[in-house]
């Protein structure tokens, strides 16, 4: 899984895991990486993208969890938000 980080975001890190087809699943992280609880996954709707959980400047409901420590990851499901192929 390849990892980059954002830094200036609330994201912590974004992770892009690559697929046979070359339409990588991208994950963003939020909150302490290394919190042992059961991290929490946040998938957004079919019309939408990570961006529903992160309305920025610390505002949405991945900040908001994240600021008790939690885990955290948004995921941009195919052909949304960072989803897409590096060759679009």
């Amino acid at each position: 899984m390849a990892k980059t980080s954002r830094a200036g975001a609330h994201a912590h890190s974004r992770h892009r895991v690559p697929t046979g087809d070359g339409w990588p699943i991208t994950l963003h992280e939020y909150g302490d990486p290394d919190d042992t609880r059961v991290p929490v996954l946040l998938c957004h709707g079919a019309c939408s993208n990570h961006r529903i959980y992160d309305l920025g400047g610390g505002v949405g409901l991945a900040p908001y969890l994240s600021r008790d420590g939690r885990r955290i990851f948004c995921v941009d499901l195919r052909g949304r938000g960072d989803s897409f192929p590096e060759s679009r």
